[in-house]
């Protein structure tokens, strides 16, 4: 996700008593990374990327959350009176638009 930190990289250092962060902050990984000052860490915080995603992705989770509770409502109340075939048509339908 090239990000580091929920703010930033040196949200790590307060947690870690120290200045380094995971070596998965680095911009070029290698092994212990992170614990060369000198090295360029990731600035943007990962609690945006997060954000962004979910932003970008909600369509596609409404989705899956909707298919879920036909399914759940369905097999709850034993009364699926639409074919199979339909149900899968009708998420495909949901998936792309």
């Amino acid at each position: 996700w090239k990000c580091c930190g929920v703010i930033a990289y040196t949200d790590w250092h307060e947690t870690l008593k120290e200045k380094v962060v995971p070596d998965r902050c680095c911009q070029e990984h290698y092994q212990n990374c992170g614990r060369n000052s000198t090295n360029m860490f990731w600035n943007r915080g990962c609690f945006e990327k997060v954000e962004e995603w979910l932003d970008e992705n909600k369509h596609l989770l409404g989705t899956i959350g909707m298919v879920i509770l036909v399914v759940q409502v369905g097999v709850t109340k034993n009364y699926f009176i639409l074919p199979p075939r339909f149900l899968l048509s009708f998420c495909i339908c949901l998936a792309t638009c």
